[in-house]
């Protein structure tokens, strides 16, 4: 009766952060978004968005919504700071959904490998915040000690997989 497809590509940016490609997809919706995220401030740097298929043609002005968060840091307050911005009269709820979801997608890639430009010491300290926010929100990170060497652990089994 209803399908909905999303797909997020994540590449580094040497010495920035990382871009975002975000793609929705259903039988109405066609929208694309783009987003640099700033690894060293939390900050969004970029963002835009294009509606390839929209059900009604007034879509692509609240699509242009996604410029109000432009120079917004990620972190706690963030949801609130998308409903104020991105979702209401003049802008868009999918919209919204696809910048959380870049955001999600970005840190995913953060946690696979550490990037060649970033230095060791301060990517440690990076995770060392990112983990408090996983504790006790899924199974793994709800286990006793996983917090102990944390990073390398969940490198470890990132590279494992993928060379399965």
């Amino acid at each position: 009766m209803y399908e909905q497809i999303e797909r997020y590509q994540v590449r580094d940016i040497p010495k920035v952060g990382y871009e975002i490609l975000g793609e929705w997809k259903d039988d109405v919706h066609h929208l694309q978004t783009r987003l640099v995220f700033n690894y060293y401030t939390f900050q969004i740097d970029e963002a835009e968005a294009r509606g390839l298929g929209t059900p009604f043609d007034i879509c692509h002005q609240g699509l242009n919504s996604i410029t109000n968060i432009i120079g917004q840091q990620v972190g706690p307050g963030f949801h609130r700071v998308l409903n104020r911005k991105v979702i209401g009269p003049q802008g868009c709820m999918h919209l919204a959904d696809m910048i959380l979801n870049s955001i999600k997608a970005a840190l995913q890639a953060a946690s696979r490998e550490i990037p060649d430009w970033v230095e060791k010491d301060d990517y440690a300290n990076r995770w060392a915040s990112w983990d408090i926010l996983f504790k006790n929100k899924c199974i793994y990170w709800s286990q006793p000690g996983v917090y102990e060497d944390s990073v390398n652990q969940v490198q470890r089994s990132f590279m494992e997989k993928k060379h399965k």
